[in-house]
């Protein structure tokens, strides 16, 4: 039982735990380069000059295209535009596939609320939104000391962890066909790839690593605090009549053990 509440909490928290990896790996990534002394053929265009000045690659180069290389194809650049534009939305798409899956009503706490569980998801998701952009919208002037967008993409990584216990606790308390799962899980793992490229990129090359840190630092607090709530209240999440037996006759046989 202990080894399975385990191994379910760390499926939860693996997104999170990349992303401090990526982070990790992205803080030394340019040593690594001048080492193999790859980092010196690196070149950046100034998006802000009427020259288009091109210039050595070097940490954080803030509003500068990185030129396309053999070993950094264009598709960073594309997953970085995709997610500049579109980030903060693509946790929707998750939580729209879970409402139509009813996902999201299957793995309601047996707690009583005020409104169906769905709406309840519903504003916490945009309840985090909201916060998300004001806060954005306050550091991005000074983002030279916190990167807004690692930020942002601890917060998109918050809701995909909260999408995930959802899916993980319906598995568990409504056994049928799978189909769902696989359609919820894909879609999230793929958007964790997408988070977990933006987050190397931007901590790489677009922020300084105090500013990452420290980004992630704040993000964590306020975001996966409120995702670790969120699983908190799904620990409540209603046994089906099978696994209710199941538990029950357990219960029975260890009481007929003792006597």
């Amino acid at each position: 039982m202990a080894s399975n509440s385990f191994t379910r909490a760390l499926w939860w928290a693996l997104p999170f735990l990349l992303l401090v990896v990526v982070l990790s790996c992205a803080t030394v990534f340019p040593d690594i380069l001048e080492g193999l002394g790859i980092g010196a053929l690196m070149q950046c265009v100034s998006s802000e000059s009427t020259r288009n000045a091109v210039f050595p690659c070097r940490r954080p180069i803030r509003h500068a295209v990185v030129q396309e290389t053999w070993w950094l194809p264009k598709v960073s650049t594309r997953i970085n535009d995709l997610m500049a534009e579109d980030g903060p939305l693509l946790p929707y798409l998750l939580l729209v596939m879970q409402l139509y899956t009813s996902t999201v009503e299957k793995s309601a706490p047996k707690s009583a609320w005020w409104c169906p569980w769905w709406c309840v998801v519903v504003v916490c998701w945009a309840a985090m939104t909201a916060v998300r952009m004001v806060i954005f919208l306050c550091v991005h002037p000074y983002n030279f000391y916190f990167s807004d967008h690692i930020f942002l993409l601890n917060s998109m990584m918050a809701q995909i962890q909260m999408s995930l216990a959802m899916t993980i606790y319906r598995r568990e308390s409504c056994p049928g066909p799978e189909c769902w799962y696989f359609l919820e899980v894909t879609l999230a793992w793929a958007l964790v790839f997408l988070t977990l490229v933006e987050a190397f990129m931007t901590a790489w090359l677009y922020h300084t690593c105090f500013a990452s840190w420290l980004a992630l630092l704040v993000s964590t607090i306020i975001f996966q605090s409120t995702a670790c709530i969120f699983r908190c209240l799904l620990r409540c999440a209603p046994i089906d009549e099978k696994r209710s037996k199941l538990i029950n006759g357990d219960s029975r046989r260890e009481r007929g053990s003792r006597v």
